[in-house]
């Protein structure tokens, strides 16, 4: 599975990725809601979002909003 983490806290999405690639998913970071956007935009096949609602650039509400104008079946959590 191909997840990507949207956090500002690097050591947050440092120990969400050492979970996930222990489980042998791939892993993509975002450390704010722009950035995740872009991400999302750019990478394909990403199967879950994992955003954090309070980052700088862009909130998690936000980053939610865009994700499902590009694709509405998206798969997202909001920590």
């Amino acid at each position: 599975m191909k997840i990507l983490i949207a956090d500002y806290d690097a050591d947050y999405r440092q120990s969400v990725r050492d979970i996930l690639i222990g489980g042998g998913h791939v892993v993509i970071e975002a450390e704010d809601g722009q950035e995740a956007v872009r991400a999302y935009k750019d990478i394909s096949g990403i199967d879950l979002v994992i955003t954090d609602n309070n980052m700088p650039n862009r909130g998690g509400l936000s980053v939610i909003r865009e994700i499902k104008m590009i694709q509405p079946a998206a798969r997202i959590w909001l920590v």
